[in-house]
């Protein structure tokens, strides 16, 4: 009978060891955690989650066996940064290291708990805007006062607070606050409004009135663009900080992290998407469909879609542009939980209701934009003034 693994949870062992079987994880669900968390909306393992997609192939050894057969793995590899539930070599991802989810503000102390001790993260990367925060702030004071209020106290009112503690504060877990929406990023939205509109942001600006100057740009100069607009307009305009976020992301140090907006579902699915296509650098095919799996109607021997294009890099990383794909729009389902809230804020923000599901070819709009303007990510990467170092450093990170 196969020993328990040191440092692996007894949810884990017993996931993969049965008599000595060897078992896979099961392929349901969406690798967010179990228990899921109080409180954190839209979370989940992004290595667990394209793993299971991707098509690796889990198959057991002959039951006498006493050591894994030749090219495969261990029953759980043990990488360096995090781990790989497979038996065979096809992992793409390492699994435990990079986490992506929604706004962690309101997590519960079982919540913060479960960050620190059960995913040990190092840090946590946040994407948000300075009106963002400011909102987040605001709702943190609007809460604590009708909680206030419910409780009959007596005690004075809170007080106001700073843009930072809505802030989730765990210990040792440092924070790294790089907003997509910087400078470059709101002047690039300014120059699409028309000289009146213009004048008019100024004026509201000088007026004291930032939240109606905000949303005359969004009104004016997002929302006819659309999501997958507003992707090209990040990927373009944003150019510093996502080179910045590249450099912190090839320090071994930074992991494990999560990384999160607000919902956790357009800035940080960008975010998601240029790593994996990282990870899967190279050029793009299609692959032969083949025969279909037993009980998987539409899928290939390999647990792959039919004609799935697949980004086909170095080394043994193939992830399937669907996968990429499905990370992304998991994301409308995992946020459903506090959809009325979030149209709230985003209509204060002028936002329409659309803003708040996971566009259609969102992801093939990305790569078709990346493949035509700067010929892949690498060459994307390299244009932003990611140096190759750093470009392989993450990479390799990530790759199992």
């Amino acid at each position: 009978m196969l020993a328990k693994l040191p440092g692996v949870s007894s949810d884990i062992n017993a996931s993969i060891i049965d008599n000595g079987n060897i078992q896979h994880p099961s392929t349901e669900g969406t690798s967010s955690p179990h228990p899921p968390f109080d409180n954190i909306l839209n979370f989940r393992d992004v290595g667990a989650y394209v793993n299971r997609l991707c098509g690796s192939r889990y198959e057991k050894p002959p039951q006498k066996a006493t050591s894994p057969p030749v090219g495969l793995l261990a029953v759980v590899l043990v990488q360096p940064l995090g781990i790989c539930y497979a038996v065979t070599a096809l992992c793409v991802l390492k699994e435990g290291i990079l986490f992506r989810s929604a706004r962690p503000d309101d997590a519960s102390q079982r919540d913060q708990e479960r960050f620190t001790n059960e995913l040990r993260l190092a840090t946590i990367i946040d994407l948000r805007s300075t009106t963002e925060h400011t909102m987040a702030a605001n709702r943190r004071l609007a809460n604590e006062r009708i909680a206030a209020e419910e409780a009959a106290e007596t005690s004075p009112q809170p007080k106001p607070i700073a843009n930072d503690e809505h802030l989730v504060n765990l210990p040792g877990v440092r924070r790294i606050m790089l907003s997509l929406a910087g400078w470059n990023f709101e002047k690039t939205l300014l120059w699409r409004l028309s000289w009146f509109n213009i004048l008019k942001f100024f004026s509201l600006l000088a007026s004291g009135y930032r939240g109606a100057a905000t949303r005359l740009i969004v009104e004016q100069a997002i929302v006819p663009r659309g999501l997958n607009g507003l992707a090209r307009d990040t990927l373009t305009a944003s150019q510093a900080e996502i080179k910045e976020l590249f450099g912190y992301l090839s320090e071994p140090s930074i992991y494990p992290t999560v990384i999160h907006c607000t919902q956790g579902k357009d800035r940080t699915g960008l975010v998601i998407i240029l790593l994996l296509l990282l990870v899967s650098s190279g050029e793009m095919k299609r692959e032969d469909s083949g025969a279909e799996a037993p009980g998987g109607e539409g899928y290939a021997a390999l647990g792959r879609p039919l004609d799935t294009v697949v980004v086909t890099g170095t080394g043994k990383a193939k992830i399937p542009l669907s996968a990429i794909t499905s990370d992304y729009r998991l994301s409308e389902g995992e946020l459903i939980p506090e959809l009325e809230e979030r149209l709230r804020e985003m209509n204060q923000l002028g936002l329409p209701d659309e803003f708040a599901k996971c566009w259609d070819g969102f992801t093939e709009d990305v790569v078709e934009f990346l493949e035509e303007r700067y010929g892949g990510i690498r060459g994307y990467l390299k244009a932003v003034g990611v140096e190759a170092g750093a470009v392989e450093m993450v990479r390799a990170l990530l790759v199992a």
